[in-house]
């Protein structure tokens, strides 16, 4: 009896004892941690890292003030710098982490990504802490913390919140019991994951054909406008030409000389006045140029008979 009533004395010193060194080493714990300063996640010391070696300059990039950074090329970024540096191979999932750690994206109007100068398909992302050299601000990026967590399911909202309430952990215990209830296998998460995944990778590729089939409409629809061009001006000259050549015919026809009906048609339909009087004034110079000819060659005759009659009167005489 009395060895127990000396062991149960014993008992809470030892416990008392326990708990004061506990309080010393937390108490010690904390006093060293508070010198000690907290570095940034890794996620962002090595994208910082990327940027800062360039080493895909190609595919990711600071932009030219270093205040934001740009993925030219997703795919690329997909499949040769997630694997190599961030072990998986989902952009939706970098981008992810990229909101975890406050990161925002550049929001840009259709005119300002059809014009920008990275390529309409890129994505640029900013942080008031991320900036090009400035290794020591990247202390100041930390993971965002959740107050409240949230679980859908259907219409309805469970709002998880450990210290609220009468009861300690029933809202906790509820909030497991769903979750649990509408839990899927691995199995059936890596299937739903590697569907995501696909259907990211062709929405990927979809927007490239767009942005190609785009250029390609560009090109086809400027060598349709020069086509058009040409046809226009190509039919403004046939016109001239064939209103020209039926003032031509009905010169000739009022002048007696008879020409098939069918050949011509009526100048007065088609043609302007200016180049109605033009081509008058043409076919009334060629008109004159021919009586000139008529008449030169009548006087040439003329003087040839003479020649031949006085001929003729010599020879009698003799």
């Amino acid at each position: 009896m009395n060895l127990s009533n000396d062991t149960d004395i014993s008992r809470p010193s030892t416990s008392a004892s326990a708990n004061l060194g506990i309080v010393n080493s937390t108490s010690n714990n904390n006093g060293n941690n508070s010198n000690i300063k907290t570095p940034s996640n890794d996620f962002v010391r090595k994208l910082f890292g990327i940027l800062e070696r360039c080493e895909y300059p190609d595919i990711v990039r600071w932009t030219e003030k270093g205040e934001s950074f740009v993925v030219l090329d997703t795919g690329k970024f997909t499949t040769q710098i997630l694997p190599n540096h961030f072990k998986h191979s989902n952009f939706a999932s970098f981008v992810r982490q990229l909101n975890k750690y406050d990161f925002h994206k550049v929001k840009k109007s259709p005119e300002e990504r059809q014009n920008s100068q990275y390529g309409e398909l890129s994505w640029e992302f900013r942080h008031p802490y991320f900036t090009i050299h400035n290794e020591e601000a990247l202390d100041n990026i930390k993971r965002k913390t959740t107050v409240q967590k949230k679980i859908m399911l259907d219409d309805s909202t469970v709002l998880l919140k450990p210290n609220s309430g009468s009861q300690p952990g029933m809202e906790e215990k509820a909030g497991a019991n769903l979750i649990l209830g509408n839990a899927v296998t691995k199995d059936k998460f890596n299937l739903l994951k590697r569907r995501v995944d696909r259907l990211q990778k062709d929405l990927d590729s979809a927007k490239e054909e767009s942005y190609n089939a785009k250029l390609e409409f560009q090109k086809l629809n400027s060598k349709y406008n020069t086509v058009v061009e040409s046809l226009f001006t190509f039919k403004t000259v046939n016109d001239n030409l064939m209103n020209n050549f039926n003032i031509l015919c009905s010169v000739l026809n009022n002048r007696g000389i008879d020409l098939p009906p069918h050949i011509y048609e009526d100048p007065s339909l088609k043609q302007n006045p200016g180049t109605h009087q033009q081509a008058q004034a043409q076919a009334q110079v060629a008109a004159a140029a021919a009586t000139q000819a008529t008449n030169s060659t009548s006087n040439s005759t003329t003087a040839i008979a003479r020649c031949k009659t006085r001929l003729l009167t010599r020879l009698i005489m003799l």
